[in-house]
């Protein structure tokens, strides 16, 4: 089983490496950079988005509307790279979850020990939680989205 693993993985990274390489190879970088860089200007405002670390709420509704729009277009080649790594993602977290789950106790205990409340350490996974569901919800918004 770890064998076939081990070439699942590899075989997972290696066509994450040759996408890559074709998003390079088709000058997608630089539309990349252009598209972010308008997205994230129309997201943060000091009116709702003040600080980005609080994404949901305003900064979401900032980004949505934007990419809502239509204007500019995501890139094609920009919205195939981030299904990609979002797929990889997806099979990395399937493949680790138990280490995961072993890092989250390890990281709990380490929270607790300098002195954070268990129901403090849960309020606080509780907001990162929110606040990754509101970026997965932008980020379905933008692979759904027409491209261009």
């Amino acid at each position: 089983k770890q064998w076939y693993q081990r070439r699942v993985r590899g075989a997972t990274l290696y066509a994450f490496i040759s996408r890559a390489n074709d998003f390079c190879d088709a000058g997608c970088v630089r539309k990349t950079a252009r598209y972010f860089k308008a997205l994230f200007s129309a997201t943060h405002d000091e009116a709702t988005c003040p600080v980005i670390g609080l994404y949901c709420g305003g900064c979401q509704d900032n980004a949505d509307g934007f990419i809502a729009t239509g204007e500019p277009a995501v890139p094609c080649c920009t919205q195939d790279a981030l299904d990609s790594i979002s797929e990889s993602i997806y099979e990395l977290i399937a493949d680790y979850s138990n280490i995961a789950t072993s890092i989250e106790a390890d990281l709990k205990a380490a929270v607790e020990a300098s002195g954070v409340s268990t129901e403090e350490y849960e309020a606080m996974k509780e907001v990162a939680t929110e606040q990754l569901g509101c970026i997965e919800e932008t980020y379905d918004t933008l692979s759904e989205s027409d491209c261009a």
